[in-house]
C-alpha cells in the first residue's frame, strides 16, 4: 500500500506513537516515504502512574528525534468507561473479555480515527502487524509477513471503509527488520518486548480483579455435578485454567471419572463455569477440548463476505491471539453463527472473540481476516455439515 515519496508528498498522516520499538519505526518509515506526518500520544487509564510518565516521556524523546510534532490526546475517561469498566463489568459477569479488540475498536479505530479525519488527515497509522490490500475495486484487512506477530486477531472490528485511511508501515517487515532499523537509526527506543494488558499494572490480572470484585467462594465440581473442591469466586477463572482453585483429595478419589485410581489423578482443567450456582467446572485434559462454538453477532470487515461464508469451504478460525488458524466451517444460527472446528480445539472460552480468515496463499501463509464476534458457548451436539 505504500507509494514512491513524490506520491506521498503532502499526504497528511496522524500516527498513533506509545513510545515503544513498533510505533518509533513507524515514524521513521512514513517520514522517509514523504509523508507529512504528525504524532499523536494517548493519555489512557492506567493502574500505574510511573507507566504512564514513562510512556509520554518516551513519546516525546522519539518526536523530537525525528524532528515531528506530538500531541497529547485525553482519552482517559473514554477508555476507562468503554474499556476497562467493561472489562470489569465481563469478568463479573464471569466471561473473560478481550479489552485490546474493544480499544481498537472503539479508541485507536473510533475516536482517534473520527478524530484524524474531522481535522483533515488523509490516513490514521498504527505500528500493529497487519497489512491492508486491495483486490477488485475492495479493501481486505491481511496478515503481516512476520506471521509470528500477527495483529490481525485485535483488528478484526475495522470497517472496510476504514480500511482506504489506514496505514500499517510495519505490514511487510519482520520484527527482527524493526529492530535493526531500529539500531541503525539509533531510534531512542528498548528492543525489549512488552506483553499483557496495558492498564493493568504488573500485568497481573488476578490481582486487578481481585481490586475491583469481591470474593464469592463457591464449590468446584465435576461435569456431573458432583463436588470436589472450593473457589474463591467463579469470575476469578478462565476456561483452561489448571490453577487457583482448590480440590479435596478425599472427594476426588471418590470420583472415578476424574481419577485413575485411588492415589492419582490427571491435571484438571476449568471447563465451564455454572453462574447461577456458582459453580467451577472441572475435568480432564480430554475433556477440556471442543468441537464447536457458537459466535455472537458476527461482524464482517468487507461486505462482500457478509454470510456468504456459510459456503465457504477455504475458512480458518483463531479463538484467542496466540492459538493457531484452524479449518473450519459455519452455520448460521438466528443471528449467531456455528463454527465446527476440524480438529478439536483448548478452552473454548466465553467473551473471547472467535476471528475468521480466508487462506489466500497457501505456500506462503497468508490469510484475509474476514471479520469475527464474541464467543458464547460451545454446542453439544449440532447437526453440521462437514469441513
Amino acid at each position: 500500500m505504500n507509494k514512491s515519496p513524490l506520491q506521498n508528498n503532502g499526504k497528511k498522516v496522524a500516527l498513533a506513537i506509545s513510545g515503544g520499538i513498533d510505533s518509533a519505526v513507524s515514524a521513521h518509515l512514513l517520514k522517509q516515504q514523504g509523508y507529512k506526518l504528525s504524532c499523536f500520544h494517548f493519555k489512557l487509564y492506567c493502574e500505574d502512574e510511573k507507566l504512564i510518565k514513562k510512556r509520554l516521556n518516551s513519546a516525546k524523546k522519539i518526536a523530537n528525534f525525528l524532528s515531528l510534532p506530538l500531541k497529547i490526546i485525553d482519552l482517559y475517561d473514554q477508555h476507562k468507561k468503554e474499556v476497562v469498566n467493561d472489562f470489569i463489568k465481563q469478568y463479573k459477569s464471569g466471561l473473560c473479555p478481550n479489552p485490546c479488540v474493544t480499544c481498537n475498536k472503539k479508541v485507536k479505530f473510533g475516536a482517534f480515527y473520527d478524530y484524524a479525519l474531522k481535522n483533515g488527515f488523509d490516513y490514521i497509522s498504527t505500528g500493529h502487524y497487519a497489512r491492508i490490500l486491495k483486490k477488485n475495486s475492495f479493501w481486505y484487512l491481511a496478515t503481516p509477513a512476520d506471521i509470528k506477530k500477527d495483529q490481525t486477531y485485535f483488528l478484526h472490528g475495522l470497517k472496510e471503509k476504514q480500511l482506504n485511511n489506514i496505514l500499517f508501515p510495519l505490514g511487510d517487515l519482520q520484527k527482527t527488520e524493526v529492530k535493526k532499523i531500529a539500531t541503525r537509526n539509533k531510534l531512542p527506543v528498548s528492543l525489549s518486548e512488552s506483553s499483557g494488558i496495558c492498564f493493568i499494572k504488573d500485568k497481573k490480572t488476578q490481582n486487578f480483579l481481585q481490586q475491583h470484585i469481591k470474593k464469592n467462594p463457591g464449590q468446584v465440581v465435576d461435569k456431573g455435578g458432583s463436588v470436589v473442591g472450593t473457589h474463591q469466586g467463579i469470575n476469578f477463572y478462565s476456561i483452561g485454567q489448571r490453577q487457583g482453585f482448590y480440590i479435596n483429595a478425599k472427594l476426588l478419589s471418590q470420583k472415578t471419572t476424574l481419577t485413575k485410581d485411588k492415589h492419582s489423578a490427571p491435571p484438571l482443567y476449568v471447563i465451564g463455569k455454572n453462574i447461577k450456582k456458582n459453580q467451577l467446572i472441572v475435568g480432564s485434559e480430554k475433556q477440556a477440548y471442543k468441537n464447536n462454538l457458537l459466535i455472537k453477532k458476527l461482524s464482517f470487515i468487507t461486505s462482500s463476505k457478509g454470510e456468504g461464508i456459510v459456503k465457504e469451504r477455504n475458512l480458518f478460525i483463531k479463538i484467542r491471539h496466540t492459538g493457531k488458524k484452524t479449518a473450519c466451517s459455519a452455520q448460521k444460527k438466528d443471528e449467531n453463527f456455528i463454527i465446527k472446528f476440524k480438529e478439536p480445539q483448548f478452552a473454548i472460552t466465553p467473551g473471547q472473540s472467535a476471528v475468521l480468515y480466508q487462506l489466500m496463499n497457501k505456500k506462503k501463509q497468508e490469510y484475509v481476516c474476514l471479520g469475527g464476534g464474541e464467543i458464547i458457548s460451545s454446542p453439544k451436539a449440532i447437526n453440521h455439515p462437514g469441513v
